[in-house]
């Protein structure tokens, strides 16, 4: 240490964070490359952020995406949450209970996932199907439905590259490609294929 007897302070990184507007341009940028990459021209493609909540992007409309916000509870046990949110959203982009235009069926399919993974975020192992806890996710769906924000996609700005992302492989644990939701087809319209990869989930028969 120098004779003051403080250690010298470490160098710091002269490039600063990015700004608001330039993480939104990003994160829409990500998502349209990775919808291209996926072979997605008309399904929904989902990001899961964590406490952020996560960030959707509709392939038949690349002008925005939304940021939908995450229902704050306590974490007692993460252990398959991805999955509750995955397998919500899916299920509330099959609904057509309720006669929804196809915005609003994606906003509330995605509100509904994120009150569902809190829902096993908060939980010690499984948690109980109560009329309860269904009253719980309805309205802190409705909750979120308030907050969800649109972000624009910008056109003009340049290009991100998109680097390829290798992966360990785990030839002891089965990836699971492709999952299937099993319902009747009510109006006609193929059965629609869920796939899950990563943080990121997509319905592409939408």
């Amino acid at each position: 240490p120098p004779a003051g007897g403080r250690e010298p302070m470490p160098e710091r990184d002269a490039k600063p964070p990015p700004c608001r507007a330039e993480l939104a341009r990003m994160e829409g940028e990500v998502l349209v490359k990775s919808a291209e990459r996926l072979g997605m021209t008309r399904g929904v493609l989902a990001v899961r952020c964590g406490a952020r909540g996560s960030i959707v992007l509709d392939c038949r409309d690349k002008s925005r995406y939304w940021r939908v916000p995450a229902v704050q509870v306590p974490v007692v046990d993460p252990l398959g949450a991805g999955n509750a949110f995955a397998s919500a959203f899916a299920v509330g982009l099959a609904d057509r209970s309720e006669n929804l235009n196809r915005e609003e069926l994606v906003l509330q399919g995605a509100c509904r996932a994120s009150a569902t993974a809190a829902a096993f975020v908060a939980a010690d192992g499984m948690p109980v199907a109560s009329a309860q806890l269904r009253e719980w996710l309805r309205d802190e769906a409705h909750y979120l439905r308030a907050r969800v924000e649109a972000v624009p996609i910008s056109a003009d700005a340049a290009p991100l590259p998109f680097l390829p992302i290798e992966y360990e492989p785990e030839p002891e644990v089965p990836i699971v490609e492709e999952a299937y939701v099993q319902r009747q087809p009510v109006w006609g319209a193929p059965e629609p294929v869920f796939h899950g990869r990563g943080g990121g989930s997509y319905l592409d028969s939408l």
